[in-house]
Order: C-alpha cells, then sequence, then structure tokens
C-alpha cells in the first residue's frame, strides 16, 4: 500500500514537470497559416528574381539570331568609325562582331566609354533586331587651347582634352601657372571665363579677333588682339559657372567692336574695358 502511493506520487510529481503552461499549447493550426505566407514569398522571390534572368539568358543571350553582325556607326572630326569599332571592342565588356547582342549593359558601356574619352561630349548605342548595333556621338569642340606644346585644348564648357589637328588658329591660354590644367581637371575661375568669353564671340556678328587670353589677374582678363593691341576685359558675376550676365558682356563687346574699328582706334594699342558701359583707350 505504502508502495502504490510513492509510485501515485511519482507520476503526479512527473506530469506537473511535463505539463506545458496555459496558452502555451503549439498548433499547427495556427502556424500553417504562416508556413503557408513564407512558401509563397520565397517563391514570388525566387520567380521574381530567376526567371526574367533565365528568360533573358535562353531567349536573348544564347540566341544564335540575336548575334552582332554589323555596325552602323557615325564617328566624329577625330574619331571615325574604325576607330570607335575598336574602342567598343575593349574593357571588360567587349562588343565585337560575332558577339551576342544582349550579353553587354549598353547603359554601362556608354558610361564607361565617356569616362574613358575626354574627347566625346555624347554618345548614344542602340540595338537594331537581329543583328544591328548603332553607334552616334557627339565629339567635343575645341575653342581654346590651354597647352600649345602637349597639345591641351578646352571645350566651351571649360573640359580640357587633348586634340592636335587644326588648333593652332585658336586663342591661346596664357598665364595658367596657378591652374591645374590636367586632363582630369577643368578649367576654373578666371580660365574658365575665358572659354565663356571666346565661346560667346563665336556667335555675335561683330568680330574681335583674339591670340591669346592672360588669366593671371584676379578680376579681369587681358586680350592680345591679332593686330597686337592689349584689352583689359570684365564683365558682371564673370567666375559665376553659366559664365555671368551675357547681356552686359554684349553691350561691352559690341562697343568694343565699334570703338577698335574707328580710324582713331586703329591706332591705340592699349584699352580698358572693365568699367561697365565705358570703353576708353591710350
Amino acid at each position: 500500500m505504502k508502495k502504490h502511493r510513492n509510485n501515485k506520487r511519482s507520476v503526479i510529481k512527473l506530469n506537473r514537470l511535463t505539463k506545458r503552461p496555459r496558452g502555451t499549447t503549439l498548433s499547427w493550426d495556427k502556424i500553417r497559416p504562416w508556413i503557408s505566407v513564407a512558401v509563397t514569398l520565397v517563391a514570388a522571390i525566387f520567380l521574381l528574381a530567376v526567371v526574367p534572368w533565365f528568360f533573358h539568358q535562353v531567349v536573348f543571350v544564347t540566341n544564335k539570331t540575336f548575334v552582332l553582325r554589323s555596325f552602323d556607326i557615325k564617328g566624329g572630326e577625330t574619331f571615325t568609325p574604325a576607330l570607335l569599332e575598336e574602342l567598343l571592342g575593349r574593357g571588360d565588356q567587349p562588343l565585337r562582331l560575332g558577339s551576342p547582342l544582349f550579353a553587354v549593359d549598353i547603359v554601362k558601356k556608354q558610361r564607361d566609354f565617356l569616362k574613358s574619352a575626354d574627347q566625346i561630349r555624347d554618345i548614344t548605342i542602340t540595338r537594331l533586331l537581329p543583328d544591328t548595333l548603332k553607334v552616334r556621338i557627339i565629339e567635343r569642340r575645341p575653342i581654346i587651347r590651354v597647352d600649345a606644346k602637349d597639345g591641351l585644348v578646352a571645350d566651351e564648357e571649360g573640359v580640357t582634352f587633348v586634340r592636335y589637328r587644326g588648333t593652332s588658329d585658336l586663342p591661346l591660354l596664357t598665364g595658367v601657372e596657378g591652374y591645374d590644367t590636367s586632363i582630369d581637371h577643368n578649367l576654373t575661375s578666371m580660365a574658365l571665363a575665358a572659354a565663356h568669353l571666346v565661346a560667346f564671340l563665336e556667335d555675335q556678328p561683330f568680330r574681335i579677333p583674339i591670340t591669346s587670353i592672360d588669366v593671371s589677374h584676379l578680376d579681369h582678363l587681358k586680350l592680345t588682339l591679332i593686330d597686337n593691341k592689349q584689352v583689359l576685359l570684365s564683365w558682371p558675376q564673370m567666375l559665376n559657372p553659366d559664365g555671368g550676365s551675357k547681356k552686359s558682356l554684349r553691350q561691352t563687346l559690341e562697343k568694343l567692336a565699334q570703338a577698335l574699328n574707328t580710324e582713331d582706334g586703329r591706332n591705340r594699342l592699349f584699352w580698358n574695358a572693365t568699367v561697365p558701359g565705358r570703353i576708353s583707350a591710350e
């Protein structure tokens, strides 16, 4: 009898130890919806990530119909179609005849090409199905020489690049010793103002033939003209990235051009156009 009581007590004690607290019992009916949601999400992610990639690979990349067999290239003054085709075939994503037309990220290829070619302002690469690649470029147009010896020039935005052919008649920047004129650095301050000036003069009906521009002064440019006349020039906000007041610059240059072409002006060598609305000569 005593032994039976001890066994009964042991069973009760064991039941107490193993019994779950009320409210903590896991039910399959409760967790099944959550498992279903998790499986659905994993499947959706798989479908969204893998299926488009697989479709792109099978239908476009490995499809022998879409193989590059011809280029439609229009080059520029220095970048001929043959040179462009050679350059497009370089890099980690080369575009060569015989390669899959869809194997290359066109947007990345355009971006990388612009980084490696300072002379190019813009490039557009377009696929013409089933087997042609259309390439169009816009070259940077040099308007001013930065370093005559090394062929360094700049365009109207102050972007520097190397160009040897057809630049000998461009105005030359002087007094650039304090500027970083390497290819990786664009023109700034007075050097950029000089580029803006040359670009502005190209669109005007009057002509002021500049051979060089001294940019060593802090508040004005010093122009040397084709007949060795020298002109000190400034205009409001000339150091702004956009070139400052075009209206004021136009008015000053118009008066300067008129004064230079008068009978008295032809004999004057030194001119001052730093005061708005006033042109003086010595």
